[in-house]
């Protein structure tokens, strides 16, 4: 008898429908309903260019969670602990590139005009949300695609509390 590692039922018939589009369906559907509907998706050619993609949004939700955390003391659990999740993220695309034969890339840096802006770091969260679902078509290895999805339901999970955040400063005034 296979163990459960050995072993996957089928989670749903596609039909005529490929593995892909059924993936592309399930997670812009999934996303659209968190986060609404996005104004213009994107359609990554490659993992490669797939994680570049990731890795550059990624950076800046790193810069602004990094300055809320220095300068704003409540936030300091908060940033640290999406921070701690980015960085997960971040090492579980090494390996993903390692696999594929892709290199390491050296994480992007960057500096936001205004990163104690809650609003600016929403939409930048929103945009890597965005990327992981639109890159889950990219790969082919149902390993890789299980990691980005993951990564994803962090992703909206850090957007949901951003957004319960500016509600609640909005209510305050």
């Amino acid at each position: 008898m296979p163990t459960s590692r050995e072993w996957t039922a089928p989670l749903a018939s596609t039909g005529d429908r490929s593995r892909r589009d059924l993936l592309r369906a399930a997670a812009s559907a999934s996303v659209a309903l968190a986060l609404g509907a996005p104004s213009g998706a994107a359609d990554y050619a490659s993992p490669a260019e797939a994680l570049r993609a990731i890795d550059a949004f990624e950076a800046e939700v790193v810069a602004r969670l990094e300055a809320l955390g220095r300068s704003v003391a409540p936030a300091r659990a908060f940033a640290s602990s999406l921070l701690r999740d980015l960085e997960r993220h971040r090492r579980g695309r090494e390996a993903t590139r390692r696999r594929l034969g892709l290199g390491i890339e050296e994480p992007a840096r960057v500096s936001p005009a205004a990163p104690l802006d809650l609003r600016a770091l929403h939409g930048a969260q929103e945009k890597l949300a965005y990327a992981h679902a639109e890159a889950l078509p990219a790969f082919a290895d149902p390993r890789d695609v299980r990691s980005l999805a993951r990564h994803m339901v962090d992703a909206a999970r850090h957007l949901a509390v951003t957004a319960l955040w500016l509600d609640a400063e909005e209510e305050r005034g």
